[in-house]
């Protein structure tokens, strides 16, 4: 539907608030771009703990907890998924500062750039928060001369850390998550085909709770 000068509702909109439009996207791009640089960092670590850590006797069971073995298996996996999750965050980083068509900048929303930003940010920080196991892991293999009350030690520091973030930032995690299960409920129809099926199971859990209130 146009108006009498050709124009769409959508268009219009655009061109009164182009400058705010390109204001708001630039701030996003300068976001995603230092956080690109941190994932780039962390995932550079994570290839190069799982190619270093040195391999051998892993059949004994001189270590605390587990056998040799299994810290093995706990730290590639560790490792793995903290990598792949670092990965995908770079890839919602770059689809954040690259845009959508580059003859018409204005097709991609800045709420659908926020949407990915936020999940660029749970990725990095669930990737972040798979390389403490791999430290631990690490500390286990590598040290395991060492007594056994440095590993609670580890623990108990990493914990309090994870404690200390989660006091800090509450209201900031509960404001992603209401900003994405927002934007889930609120999008248009042409929404991504990967984000079909989690809104549907969304919108069921919200009837579904609906129903029980």
């Amino acid at each position: 539907m146009k108006n009498k000068d050709g124009v769409t509702p959508k268009e219009l909109f655009y061109q009164t608030h182009e400058i705010l439009h390109k204001e708001s996207i630039s701030g996003l791009q300068a976001t995603a771009n230092t956080l690109l640089v941190v994932a780039t960092l962390v995932i550079g670590l994570g290839i190069t703990g799982g190619m270093t850590i040195p391999i051998g006797n892993i059949d004994g069971r001189n270590t605390p907890f587990f056998s040799r073995k299994i810290w093995y298996t706990f730290f590639f996996l560790s490792v793995a998924l903290g990598t792949c999750l670092c990965a995908s965050s770079m890839f919602f980083y770059t689809s954040v500062i690259l845009p959508v068509c580059w003859a018409r900048a204005e097709e991609e929303s800045v709420r659908l750039r926020l949407t990915k930003l936020v999940f660029g940010n749970v990725s990095l920080f669930a990737s972040l928060g798979l390389m403490f196991p791999a430290l631990i892991c690490t500390s286990v293999l590598i040290f395991e001369f060492l007594s056994s009350w440095i590993l609670y030690f580890i623990s108990g520091l990493g914990l309090m850390v994870f404690v200390v973030h989660l006091t800090l930032d509450y209201n900031r995690w509960i404001g992603i998550a209401c900003s994405v299960l927002s934007y889930m409920e609120d999008a248009p129809s042409n929404r991504p085909i990967m984000l079909r099926p989690i809104c549907k199971i969304y919108l069921l859990f919200l009837t579904f709770s609906k129903k029980k209130a």
